[in-house]
């Protein structure tokens, strides 16, 4: 089973896995992992261990998540997204969100001395999540999702609706009016700051922040937007590259409701009928909720870019090997595989032919060839 400890900085969380957690738990602390990795600080790493922490973390939380039937699993997630919560709750998790006051928080934060912003965060926290709730509350931020249909496969850009005012309910029962995004617009074109274009939902990686919405507004249909994938990433090339493809046909958009209220379609269906919405980015995904809403183009960049931008690249074949080498790297690191590894392919270098589990000198060289990996993917 997993056990999801949520909660602002220095509410206690690592405390309350090591007083919960037993002997062969897995368990998942960032500043654990960071400081396995070369960290010399126990909060605030920086660096390449800090990039290998993220990672290392992601595959061991998708480990956990594959395994939640077979292990138990302590995975400390300060403000999971929408769609985090979703796969833990679809894996069958326990969320505990700490309950500690904002004031206890930051006189820890001065006690331990935290790094210079640690208070801040903690006042962010409470500010986003609208103070402590109780063991198992629910978090505020919701995602609505949408079929991706594709005319133009030729491109970098795309044109869609993140939503659309069709009076049918989607899989949360919900209808949206037309208006409802009037507001939030209207608060973007104010900020001068265009609308993040993410995969996944994933606020924590800047690598997934694949693009930027420039234009969206509502027309009788729904909400109609207009984003371009950034040239310079070969995250979102490739996302391009797989939504041309058809092999990912979906996204969505996460939001806070403001208003919304009861009501009855022509049909006689009770539904909830979203008004008032306040958006904060939009994300190509695999798991939809409503199949309304389609994306009309991917366009070319020679339409959607200023003249002289190049394209990005489309991440290589070789990249694809690194990436999957450097998960076997971080299994190793983890020391998180209960069971023998799958053999080999023959043109596949072994770490160490002699290597046996917990072994100093085969972690060491895990390692090592974890950041070289790793280092040579970003670079």
């Amino acid at each position: 089973m997993l056990h999801i400890v949520t909660g602002p900085p220095c509410s206690g969380k690592s405390t309350y896995v090591r007083e919960h957690a037993e002997p062969g738990d897995l368990r998942v602390d960032f500043d654990l992992i960071a400081q396995a990795l070369g960290s010399e600080v126990p909060h605030g790493s920086e660096g390449a261990p800090r990039e290998a922490a993220f990672k290392a973390r992601e595959a061991a939380i998708r480990y956990a998540i594959d395994r939640a039937e077979d292990i138990e699993a302590w995975i400390i997630h300060t403000s999971p997204a929408a769609w985090q919560l979703y796969e833990y709750e679809q894996a069958g998790a326990e969320i505990i969100e700490l309950k500690t006051e904002p004031d206890v928080c930051i006189e820890r934060a001065r006690e331990d001395g935290r790094p210079d912003g640690t208070e801040q965060a903690i006042l962010d926290w409470f500010e986003a999540h609208d103070g402590p709730k109780e063991k198992g509350a629910p978090m505020s931020r919701n995602i609505k999702s949408f079929n991706v249909e594709v005319k133009d496969a030729d491109g970098g850009a795309i044109v869609g609706y993140a939503s659309t005012f069709d009076r049918i309910p989607d899989a949360y029962g919900d209808v949206i009016a037309k208006g409802a995004f009037t507001d939030t617009l209207a608060k973007w074109a104010e900020l001068g700051k265009p609308i993040p274009l993410l995969f996944g939902h994933r606020v924590d990686d800047p690598f997934m922040n694949i693009g930027a919405v420039y234009h969206a507004e509502e027309d009788d249909r729904g909400l109609k937007f207009e984003a371009t994938f950034d040239p310079d990433s070969e995250t979102a090339q490739y996302c391009r590259k797989l939504v041309q493809e058809g092999r990912i046909h979906q996204f969505s958009f996460a939001f806070d409701v403001l208003e919304s209220g009861a009501t009855t379609l022509e049909d006689g269906t009770k539904a909830n009928e979203l008004q008032k919405l306040d958006i904060f980015e939009i994300s190509l995904v695999p798991i939809p909720a409503n199949p309304f809403a389609t994306v009309e183009e991917v366009k070319s960049w020679a339409a959607a870019e200023p003249e002289g931008e190049k394209a990005g690249r489309v991440l290589s074949k070789a990249n694809e090997d690194d990436l999957r080498e450097a998960r076997e790297l971080i299994d190793r690191v983890l020391g998180r595989m209960g069971e023998e590894p799958e053999p080999e392919a023959e043109d596949e270098p072994a770490i160490d032919a002699n290597e046996t589990e917990g072994d100093a000198t085969a972690e060491a060289v895990a390692k090592g060839a974890l950041l070289e990996r790793i280092d040579k993917i970003i670079n």
